[in-house]
């Protein structure tokens, strides 16, 4: 295995000039193969340098971003049943675009609560202006209440960063060790 990872490293230290990839793409193949050699010691797989070199090409299509995370949870993840060590590209690939579609649907949701915030909160102070009181209000419209008093005590969504991602400790540490 220690062989297949030197081997490896050094082909991925030399990357082989060519007129087909533009100059910004090899070093994307490079860092994603570098991960697939990251993912393949945790996985304890053996990998051949042909195959480091299509699946980064075919993930190259993909931001390091997107594949980190996949990674990360494909390494943590019990070897199933009949399935070899290392994962099949359209598993990784099903991955990516699994959590891609987590994280958009998380940001619109956010989205639509900062919208709804900001809503309610002028609606309320249009109310208050005209000589209402917030109580009247809330008890008036108790499940939009339920939620401003919500986003209001997680700091005014509005105003809010998102939340940063979680890091997945065992692919980041054997990334860290392996560079």
């Amino acid at each position: 295995m220690e062989h297949l990872r030197m081997a490896a490293l050094e082909a991925i230290s030399k990357p082989e000039p060519s007129a087909i990839l533009k100059p910004s793409e090899i070093p994307l193949r490079d860092a994603i193969k570098k991960m697939l050699v990251v993912l393949a010691e945790l996985r304890q797989a053996s990998v051949s340098e042909a195959t480091l070199k299509s699946y980064s090409a075919r993930l190259s299509s993909f931001p390091l971003s997107e594949l980190r995370p996949a990674f990360n949870r494909i390494s943590q993840r019990p070897r199933a049943e009949g399935k070899t060590a290392f994962p099949a590209l359209p598993d990784i690939e099903e991955e990516v675009l699994y959590l891609r579609s987590q994280r958009r649907a998380k940001e619109l949701q956010e989205a639509r609560d900062r919208r709804d915030a900001a809503e309610f909160d002028k609606i309320l102070n249009e109310r208050i202006e005209d000589g209402g009181s917030e109580d009247e209000f809330c008890k008036r419209y108790p499940s939009l209440a339920e939620n401003w008093r919500r986003w209001k005590q997680a700091g005014c969504p509005a105003a809010r960063a998102p939340e940063p991602a979680k890091s997945e400790p065992n692919y980041e540490r054997a990334r860290v060790q392996g560079q």
